[in-house]
């Protein structure tokens, strides 16, 4: 229950109302519902961290070619910076990070 997600109390909480169940179909009825609902908050869970892996694979392979930017270059020209394709959107994470930066100076 641990690899789940629960505590030592919570666990010991559930295997207490496990306990007081008065026949094993309402015992095992009570354990499924707790199974369903982690089960849900995994795929929940996966598919964010599906969405962050595509984000990120995105991010690094735009901010690979920052690596050919000469030096001399100011960190101010980096939104409009002629090494990445005119049509390439910078991704979201590279975006936040740029809104964070303008926002700190303000």
């Amino acid at each position: 229950m641990q690899e789940m997600g629960f505590t030592l109390p919570e666990i010991k909480q559930v295997l207490k109302h496990w306990e007081e169940q008065r026949n094993a179909p309402d015992a095992m009825g009570f354990i499924r519902q707790i199974y369903k609902d982690k089960l849900r908050a995994a795929r929940e869970q996966l598919e964010r961290l599906t969405d962050l892996t595509k984000d990120l694979e995105r991010s690094v392979g735009y901010l690979e070619t920052c690596e050919t930017c000469d030096p001399t270059h100011l960190i101010s020209g980096c939104p409009s910076c002629e090494f990445h394709a005119k049509n390439e959107e910078a991704p979201d994470l590279v975006v936040g990070i740029q809104a964070i930066r303008s926002e700190a100076r303000q």
